[in-house]
Protein backbone atom coordinates (compact mmCIF):
# COMPACT_ATOMS: atom_id res chain seq x y z
CA UNK A 1 0.00 0.00 0.00
CA UNK A 2 1.16 3.65 -0.78
CA UNK A 3 0.92 6.81 1.29
CA UNK A 4 -1.53 9.72 -1.15
CA UNK A 5 -2.39 13.02 -0.11
CA UNK A 6 -5.55 14.52 -1.67
CA UNK A 7 -6.65 18.07 -1.47
CA UNK A 8 -10.45 18.82 -1.66
CA UNK A 9 -12.47 21.64 -2.48
CA UNK A 10 -16.79 21.59 -1.79
CA UNK A 11 -18.57 24.06 -2.84
CA UNK A 12 -18.78 26.94 -0.62
CA UNK A 13 -22.26 27.76 -1.53
CA UNK A 14 -23.19 24.56 0.58
CA UNK A 15 -23.68 25.62 4.34
CA UNK A 16 -21.20 24.14 7.02
CA UNK A 17 -23.27 21.03 7.75
CA UNK A 18 -24.43 19.80 3.94
CA UNK A 19 -19.93 20.51 3.19
CA UNK A 20 -19.57 18.36 5.68
CA UNK A 21 -21.74 15.46 5.08
CA UNK A 22 -20.20 15.97 1.62
CA UNK A 23 -17.03 15.25 3.03
CA UNK A 24 -18.02 12.55 4.92
CA UNK A 25 -19.09 10.88 2.60
CA UNK A 26 -15.93 10.80 1.07
CA UNK A 27 -14.37 9.71 3.76
CA UNK A 28 -17.05 6.99 3.53
CA UNK A 29 -15.96 6.06 0.31
CA UNK A 30 -12.21 5.94 0.48
CA UNK A 31 -12.65 3.29 3.36
CA UNK A 32 -14.89 1.37 1.23
CA UNK A 33 -12.38 1.54 -1.27
CA UNK A 34 -9.72 -0.25 1.11
CA UNK A 35 -8.25 3.16 2.26
CA UNK A 36 -6.90 4.21 5.69
CA UNK A 37 -6.94 7.79 6.61
CA UNK A 38 -3.79 8.69 8.77
CA UNK A 39 -4.10 12.05 9.11
CA UNK A 40 -7.14 14.82 8.03
CA UNK A 41 -6.96 18.83 8.19
CA UNK A 42 -10.26 20.51 7.82
CA UNK A 43 -9.49 24.54 6.86
CA UNK A 44 -12.83 25.29 6.37
CA UNK A 45 -14.12 27.82 4.13
CA UNK A 46 -11.53 29.93 2.16
CA UNK A 47 -12.48 32.83 -0.84
CA UNK A 48 -11.49 31.28 -4.16
CA UNK A 49 -8.26 33.58 -6.10
CA UNK A 50 -10.89 32.83 -9.18
CA UNK A 51 -13.93 31.00 -9.81
CA UNK A 52 -14.41 27.73 -9.86
CA UNK A 53 -17.75 26.22 -11.49
CA UNK A 54 -19.04 29.25 -10.31
CA UNK A 55 -17.82 29.09 -6.90
CA UNK A 56 -15.80 31.90 -5.33
CA UNK A 57 -15.64 30.16 -1.89
CA UNK A 58 -14.92 26.65 -0.86
CA UNK A 59 -14.31 23.99 2.37
CA UNK A 60 -11.05 23.25 1.79
CA UNK A 61 -9.69 19.54 3.46
CA UNK A 62 -6.25 17.99 3.39
CA UNK A 63 -6.56 14.27 3.76
CA UNK A 64 -3.44 11.65 3.84
CA UNK A 65 -4.39 8.03 2.98
CA UNK A 66 -2.87 4.46 2.67
CA UNK A 67 -4.65 2.68 -0.55
CA UNK A 68 -3.37 -0.02 -3.46
CA UNK A 69 -2.51 2.30 -6.41
CA UNK A 70 -4.70 -0.15 -8.18
CA UNK A 71 -7.75 1.87 -6.68
CA UNK A 72 -6.74 5.29 -6.66
CA UNK A 73 -8.38 5.60 -10.25
CA UNK A 74 -11.41 4.34 -9.29
CA UNK A 75 -11.41 6.88 -6.21
CA UNK A 76 -10.43 9.71 -8.32
CA UNK A 77 -12.80 9.00 -11.27
CA UNK A 78 -15.61 8.58 -8.03
CA UNK A 79 -14.79 12.66 -7.35
CA UNK A 80 -14.63 13.86 -10.52
CA UNK A 81 -18.55 12.52 -10.83
CA UNK A 82 -19.49 14.21 -7.13
CA UNK A 83 -21.21 17.86 -8.13
CA UNK A 84 -19.93 18.94 -3.88
CA UNK A 85 -16.55 18.43 -4.86
CA UNK A 86 -15.33 21.51 -7.29
CA UNK A 87 -11.32 20.26 -7.39
CA UNK A 88 -9.55 18.04 -6.18
CA UNK A 89 -5.37 16.90 -6.62
CA UNK A 90 -4.18 13.13 -5.73
CA UNK A 91 -0.47 13.23 -4.95
CA UNK A 92 1.89 10.13 -3.60
CA UNK A 93 3.39 10.84 -0.55
CA UNK A 94 7.08 9.86 -0.10
CA UNK A 95 7.46 10.81 3.73
CA UNK A 96 4.93 8.98 5.28
CA UNK A 97 5.06 10.95 8.56
CA UNK A 98 2.34 13.71 8.63
CA UNK A 99 3.19 17.15 9.67
CA UNK A 100 0.39 19.96 10.29
CA UNK A 101 -0.06 22.90 7.73
CA UNK A 102 0.51 26.17 8.47
CA UNK A 103 -2.54 27.63 8.52
CA UNK A 104 -2.34 31.90 7.69
CA UNK A 105 -5.96 34.01 9.16
CA UNK A 106 -7.03 35.32 5.73
CA UNK A 107 -8.28 38.14 6.95
CA UNK A 108 -5.03 39.69 8.86
CA UNK A 109 -3.39 38.53 5.65
CA UNK A 110 -5.33 41.18 3.84
CA UNK A 111 -5.58 43.76 6.06
CA UNK A 112 -1.61 43.59 5.95
CA UNK A 113 -1.62 43.52 2.52
CA UNK A 114 -4.22 46.42 2.57
CA UNK A 115 -1.81 48.62 4.76
CA UNK A 116 1.57 47.75 2.66
CA UNK A 117 -0.05 48.60 -0.18
CA UNK A 118 -2.06 51.96 1.00
CA UNK A 119 1.38 53.32 2.43
CA UNK A 120 2.98 52.88 -1.23
CA UNK A 121 0.21 54.35 -2.66
CA UNK A 122 0.99 57.26 -0.26
CA UNK A 123 4.84 57.35 -1.09
CA UNK A 124 3.85 57.53 -4.25
CA UNK A 125 1.83 60.49 -4.17
CA UNK A 126 3.30 63.94 -5.34
CA UNK A 127 3.53 65.83 -2.21
CA UNK A 128 1.28 68.92 -2.37
CA UNK A 129 1.66 72.40 -0.41
CA UNK A 130 -1.56 73.15 1.94
CA UNK A 131 -3.54 76.19 0.62
CA UNK A 132 -5.31 78.78 2.57
CA UNK A 133 -7.82 80.81 0.80
CA UNK A 134 -5.23 83.44 1.06
CA UNK A 135 -3.08 81.87 -1.00
CA UNK A 136 -5.44 81.06 -3.81
CA UNK A 137 -6.45 84.55 -4.13
CA UNK A 138 -2.70 85.70 -4.94
CA UNK A 139 -2.61 82.88 -6.65
CA UNK A 140 -5.57 83.59 -8.75
CA UNK A 141 -4.46 87.02 -8.89
CA UNK A 142 -1.29 85.85 -10.67
CA UNK A 143 -2.81 84.16 -13.41
CA UNK A 144 -5.45 86.83 -14.27
CA UNK A 145 -1.94 89.43 -14.83
CA UNK A 146 -0.49 86.48 -17.00
CA UNK A 147 -4.02 86.45 -19.18
CA UNK A 148 -3.74 90.03 -19.51
CA UNK A 149 -0.67 90.73 -19.91
CA UNK A 150 -0.95 87.89 -22.84
CA UNK A 151 -4.13 89.73 -24.24
CA UNK A 152 -2.54 93.04 -24.50
CA UNK A 153 0.76 91.15 -26.75
CA UNK A 154 -1.49 89.27 -28.82
CA UNK A 155 -3.27 93.31 -29.25
CA UNK A 156 -0.35 94.38 -30.16
CA UNK A 157 1.29 92.15 -32.53
CA UNK A 158 -2.10 92.43 -34.26
CA UNK A 159 -1.88 95.97 -34.39
CA UNK A 160 1.90 95.87 -35.63
CA UNK A 161 1.08 93.39 -38.56
CA UNK A 162 -2.49 95.34 -39.47
CA UNK A 163 -4.74 92.53 -38.39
Amino acid sequence: MRTYEIMIAVRGSLIASEAKTAYDAFITSLSAKGGKVTYEDDWNKIPLAYKIKKESEAYFSVIHFEMESTKVKSLELELELNAEIIRHLITKVEDTKATPYNKTNYDEDMEAFNDEKLERKKKAMPKTRATTARQLEEDMDKIKKRKTAETSAKANISKELGL
